[in-house]
C-alpha cells in the first residue's frame, strides 16, 4: 500500500510541476520547483540505492518536460545522495535511520522538518539555477534568483504540507 501511495504522490508532484508551476515566475526571479518536495517527503529511511534511482527518474522526467538536458536530474541525484547526511546533521542520530520499516517524514518534529526541507530546497534550487546559468558572471542576480525561488518553493511546500496534514 505504501508503494502505491508513493507512486501516486510521484505522479501528482510531476503533474503539479508541469501544469501549475512551470509557467509561474514571480518578479522575473522566483520560480517554483515543487517536485523536490517529493524527495523531501519520501520515508526517512528508504534505501540509498532506491532513493538515487527514484531521484534520477524524477529529475529525468522534469528535464524532459522542461527540455533542460540533465540539470534537474543532476540536482535531484545530488540532493538524494546527501539527504541522509543532511538529515543527521539537522535532526541528529535517531533510530529511524537504521530501522527496517519505512518511517514517514511526519516522524520528524515540526522545527526539524522545517529546517531540513529549507536546506534541501536551497541546495536543489542552487544547483539547478547555477548549472543553468553556468557561470558566475551575474553572481548577485543568480543569488537573488536562488534565494527568492527557495523561499517561494518553501512557502508553498510548508503551506501545502500542513494544510494537507491538518485535514487528515
Amino acid at each position: 500500500m505504501l508503494v502505491v501511495k508513493e507512486i501516486l504522490k510521484f505522479i501528482v508532484f510531476v503533474l503539479l510541476q508541469f501544469f501549475v508551476f512551470k509557467g509561474l515566475v514571480l518578479f522575473d526571479s522566483a520560480m517554483v520547483f515543487i517536485y523536490v518536495a517529493f524527495l523531501i517527503l519520501l520515508p526517512v529511511n528508504i534505501g540509498k540505492g532506491y532513493l538515487l534511482i527514484i531521484a534520477y527518474v524524477l529529475g529525468c522526467i522534469i528535464d524532459m518536460l522542461y527540455n533542460t538536458g540533465g540539470v534537474h536530474a543532476f540536482a535531484c541525484v545530488f540532493v538524494a545522495y546527501f539527504r541522509s547526511i543532511i538529515m543527521v546533521k539537522i535532526v541528529g542520530e535517531r533510530d529511524f535511520l537504521t530501522n527496517t520499516t519505512l518511517v514517514p517524514i511526519s516522524y520528524l518534529k515540526w522545527n526539524d522538518l522545517a529546517v531540513y526541507s529549507l536546506v534541501m530546497i536551497f541546495i536543489h534550487h542552487g544547483l539547478v539555477l547555477f548549472v543553468e546559468a553556468s557561470s558566475f558572471h551575474l553572481f548577485f542576480t543568480l543569488l537573488k534568483k536562488i534565494i527568492l525561488s527557495t523561499l517561494l518553493t518553501y512557502f508553498i511546500f510548508i503551506s501545502f504540507h500542513y494544510l494537507l496534514k491538518s485535514s487528515k
